[in-house]
């Protein structure tokens, strides 16, 4: 069971929607987030998983009393979309547990006990290569700055905003991850 906390016209609500039926979840679609509705609709319905961006990651955690509402029921949840602080991502491991605190950009995913060990890491790769250029489109040396970007390995092409200008990408399709935040 799995309330939809963002608009459908997102990718991420959307995605997350069409498996949940795929797997014969219920899906709880809230008409628009409200966190005090949205932690009300958790415990209600014994809500297992969900996806949330850190703005609503964040309009919960700061409800008053938000330590003592009941997240037993939850065996994971996913956070992506935007940055988030590490705070943030502190506060919803002590709600649900590490483990259970997933958080996916790009195309990394990383678990919330892992990202203990490395705080601020982003994971691995996930369905596709990742490279980090320096602004002569050379890859850096692990520790250097540099821009990242992404090509998915299952066929996939990446995404564009219409009326966007054109992706920042290399000759071997390679596309930054900077140009998909928009």
């Amino acid at each position: 069971m799995q309330p939809i906390a963002g608009p459908l016209y997102h990718n991420s609500p959307f995605s997350f929607s069409h498996i949940g039926l795929f797997e014969d979840q219920t899906l709880i679609v809230l008409e628009k987030f409200d966190a005090a509705q949205a932690v009300a609709a958790i415990e209600q319905y014994g809500v297992q998983f969900c996806f949330m961006a850190p703005t609503m990651m964040q309009r919960i955690v700061w409800l008053d009393g938000i330590e003592e509402r009941d997240f037993s029921s939850f065996e994971g949840m996913m956070h992506a979309a935007a940055p988030r602080p590490a705070w943030l991502k502190r506060a919803w491991m002590k709600l649900l547990g590490s483990e259970k605190v997933d958080e996916a950009v790009g195309a990394t995913v990383i678990r919330g006990d892992e990202w203990l060990e490395r705080p601020d890491s982003l994971g691995k790769p996930a369905a596709c290569e990742m490279r980090i250029l320096d602004t002569d489109g050379n890859e850096v040396s692990t520790g250097e700055a540099g821009e990242i970007f992404m090509r998915p390995t299952d066929g996939r092409e990446t995404y564009y905003y219409i009326g966007s200008n054109p992706a920042k990408s290399t000759p071997d399709d390679f596309v930054s991850v900077a140009t998909w935040a928009g």
